[in-house]
Formats: structure tokens, C-alpha cells, sequence
């Protein structure tokens, strides 16, 4: 061994570890991009809740028994 030598260079000798880094970054990018798939899916749907809530509170709702108040 020389001062010289290095792990990666023994994983590119014996496994092809170019093709092995490229697999690696594939699969690495395609889970990033489910997560991020997911986390945009989350906060959307958060939003629209927040939405929905803020609508139904903002209009008065009409009495559904006559008699009853309006809810303001």
C-alpha cells in the first residue's frame, strides 16, 4: 500500500464502482423526489382545510329550525 491509495479506489477496482455510484444516485434522486411528491401533497391539503374552515366561518350560517337564531 502507498500513501496514496484510498478506499474508493480498491471499490472501483473490484465492483465497478462507477456503476454502482450511478445506481446509488438514482435511487437517492428518486426518493427525494417521492418525498418532496409527498410533503407538496401534505401541504396542500393542509391549506385547503384551512381554507374550508375560514369559509364556513366567515359566511352566517341560516337557522335550521324556524325560530332558532341566525349564527353570527
Amino acid at each position: 500500500m502507498t500513501l496514496f491509495y484510498t478506499h474508493q479506489d480498491r471499490l472501483d477496482e473490484t465492483t465497478g464502482g462507477n456503476q454502482l455510484h450511478a445506481l446509488v444516485r438514482g435511487a437517492v434522486s428518486r426518493i427525494t423526489a417521492a418525498f418532496k411528491i409527498v410533503h407538496h401533497a401534505i401541504v396542500t391539503a393542509k391549506t385547503r382545510r384551512m381554507q374550508r374552515e375560514l369559509v364556513f366561518h366567515e359566511i352566517p350560517q341560516q337557522p335550521l329550525i324556524l325560530g332558532d337564531k341566525w349564527d353570527f
